[in-house]
């Protein structure tokens, strides 16, 4: 009689698989743990994110300024109403770069939906004045 006793009482009692005991040890603190730790980590790339667009554009005007430099010496050569037109478009070119360069600071300055906005009018500035370099350059081939 003892044994059924024993038997029934084992019977009753259901055993959690361990995944089940681990989710029940999980608790809020935890949660908010992981949470913290979900936003740090989304802070970190979206700053290293920001650190390497910044970097890129550093170099793109680096390079801009190069080509302004390659234009004046090629200009120096030139005579006459073409001299002259050219250099009114490296003027302008050099003062779309210094633009950028301001801007560019602008946006080491900036954060949040304010970096974002910036970096989309440097974006814009920096295709019109890739543009603007290509028209250049179409007039001195010629």
């Amino acid at each position: 009689m003892l044994g059924l006793l024993f038997l029934a009482a084992g019977c009753g009692e259901q055993k959690q698989p361990d995944s089940q005991k681990q989710e029940a040890k999980t608790t809020t603190e935890d949660i908010k743990k992981e949470a913290r730790d979900l936003v740090e980590t989304a802070r970190t790339y979206t700053m290293e994110q920001q650190q390497a667009y910044e970097q890129q554009l550093g170099q793109k005007l680096d390079e801009y300024a190069r080509k302004v430099a390659v234009l004046k010496a090629q200009v120096a050569t030139m005579t006459g109403a073409a001299k002259e037109d050219m250099q009114d478009k490296i003027g302008s070119l050099h003062t779309k770069v210094e633009d950028m360069k301001n801007k560019a600071q602008e946006l080491q300055a900036a954060s949040g939906a304010a970096w974002d906005d910036l970096k989309e009018g440097l974006d814009k500035a920096e295709d019109d004045l890739e543009e603007a370099f290509n028209s250049a350059m179409q007039k001195f081939d010629k």
